[in-house]
């Protein structure tokens, strides 16, 4: 996904629909700043859920925000 230069020089956001519904796991691993490991161990206790497709493995973006919503709570 291509990010476009606004005339500003700043880096423009993606717009709603250039936001993949479903990412990979090493996407999910960056956008939760977490290593393979402990994604791994959120995965198998059931805190995140993945989706198949044939043999990839993908994370909803939805549960991500979800599961860090909960954390934001539980930390109050």
């Amino acid at each position: 996904m291509a990010i476009a230069r606004q005339t500003t020089g700043e880096l423009a956001q993606p717009s709603e629909s250039d936001a993949a519904v479903c990412v990979r796991i090493d996407r999910a691993m960056r956008m939760l700043d977490i290593g393979k490991t402990k994604l791994y161990e959120l995965i198998g206790t059931g805190e995140l859920e993945t989706i198949h497709i044939g043999r990839r493995t993908l994370v909803s973006r939805a549960r991500i925000e979800a599961f860090v919503e909960r954390l934001r709570k539980s930390s109050f």
